[in-house]
């Protein structure tokens, strides 16, 4: 399932689920392709990022005009 982060528009994939040793919470860990990200679940999931539900959708918007 792909991910959208609303203010960049980016498109991003979750990958896994990690556990931060420091204080044991749970953080996401993404890609946009190039790049491999982490960040607190409660961010990731706190409305920066919208699930894309028709990714095929989102990829014509974006590349055909």
């Amino acid at each position: 399932m792909k991910w959208q982060h609303l203010k960049t528009k980016k498109i991003y994939e979750i990958l896994h689920f990690a556990i931060k040793e420091e204080d044991l919470s749970i953080v996401v860990v993404y890609s946009d392709e190039k790049t491999i990200w982490t960040r607190p679940a409660s961010e990731f999931f706190d409305g920066r990022f919208s699930q894309i539900m028709d990714y095929d959708k989102v990829l014509q918007e974006k590349y055909i005009p």
